[in-house]
């Protein structure tokens, strides 16, 4: 007779269920971990390399537009620039100086929007290099004869149109004469543009009356719009500190004004020092910020420049990281973001040999 020795299985033990739980927690507990410290590694990467992009970004804005200050073409000299335009103080195309700093503005500066407080203002002003000669019969008393590549950059449908209203400057490399132009005109067979600069009060800032140039150009003249740029720190609309840039634009209506457009996001502060030639040799002799007694803005031959970026997430770092910006006092912020200080010295080419 035969007997049946195996055994069924009818279940699990309690023990065997607890072992089995513990276990199951442990291992869930493990990817969890795991799935945490991969998700904050990728954040802080993610967060490192935008802030470190944000920061090359910003100073290469910055830097272009510096070394480029004061360019007039081959005219070096700004008291040889005749002004007819009859508002001469405005700062979007105040020429009397070629660069101006504004050093820890308060809540009352006016001349940009919503400046951040402490932090400094740099404006630059100069001619595009993108500039046309002047063709026969060159000038009269009321217009310019410009070459067509005056209008390379129009659009296609605004060919005649898109440069009304701009200041511009006409110089041919002893005198200068800074106008807004009220009117411009193919001339018949595209040999040209007629580019008029009369006195009309809807315009801004209009040209004074009489609109006739004290100078006449002629052979080797050149015309070029006038650029003028402003870096500051703002928020911007998701209340986050940016760079921001106002440019000198005109409009349809040929109403000159500074446009603010929003660079680059997550610029925490700019603070800037000038470099003054104090004996003519072409090299600073010290860097102070704008505002210091004794600085003269004309003898700046470079700039050094401090943006302090900051990544756009908070709880990056494990606690808060201290910086510092020229004084050497480390700030200690109020959050754990981390913050780099990007620092640069730019010449203003113009201004050198």
């Amino acid at each position: 007779m035969k007997s049946n020795s195996i055994k069924t299985q009818r279940g699990l033990s309690l023990i065997e269920l607890m072992i089995a739980v513990t276990l199951g927690i442990f291992i869930s507990g493990g990817i969890i971990q795991l799935f945490v410290n991969s998700k904050q590694s990728y954040r802080v990467q993610e967060n490192l390399s935008r802030l470190q992009e944000n920061g090359r970004f910003a100073m290469e804005f910055i830097t272009r537009d510096i070394r480029a200050a004061g360019y007039f073409g081959c005219l070096n000299n700004l008291v040889d620039i005749e002004n007819e335009l009859k508002d001469q103080t405005n700062n979007a195309w105040d020429i009397t100086t070629s660069l101006s700093g504004y050093d820890n503005v308060s809540s009352t500066f006016s001349i940009f929007d919503g400046v951040v407080e402490n932090t400094d203002v740099i404006v630059m002003r100069g001619l595009s290099d993108s500039s046309s000669p002047l063709i026969s019969p060159f000038s009269n008393s009321s217009q310019m004869f410009v070459d067509s590549n005056f209008n390379d950059d129009c659009p296609p449908d605004k060919d005649d149109t898109c440069h009304i209203g701009e200041i511009l400057m006409v110089t041919d490399c002893s005198q200068g004469t800074i106008f807004q132009s009220t009117n411009t005109s193919d001339i018949a067979g595209g040999s040209g543009v007629n580019v008029v600069h009369s006195s009309n009060n809807t315009s801004t800032p209009g040209n004074a009356p009489p609109s006739i140039f004290t100078k006449s150009y002629g052979v080797g003249s050149e015309i070029a719009r006038l650029n003028t740029f402003g870096y500051y720190i703002r928020l911007n609309a998701a209340n986050r500190p940016s760079l921001y840039r106002s440019r000198l634009v005109a409009s349809l209506s040929a109403t000159n004004a500074l446009s603010a457009e929003e660079l680059v996001e997550g610029i925490e502060n700019m603070q800037i020092l000038y470099g003054e030639d104090t004996d003519n040799d072409k090299t600073p002799n010290y860097y102070v910020p704008a505002g210091t007694a004794g600085l003269n803005m004309d003898n700046v031959v470079s700039v050094r420049v401090s943006l302090l970026a900051t990544t756009l997430e908070d709880n990056i770092a494990t606690q808060a990281v201290p910086y510092t910006i020229f004084s050497g006092v480390p700030i200690a912020p109020g959050d754990r973001k981390i913050r780099r200080v990007f620092t640069s010295t730019i010449a203003v080419r113009n201004r050198l040999p």
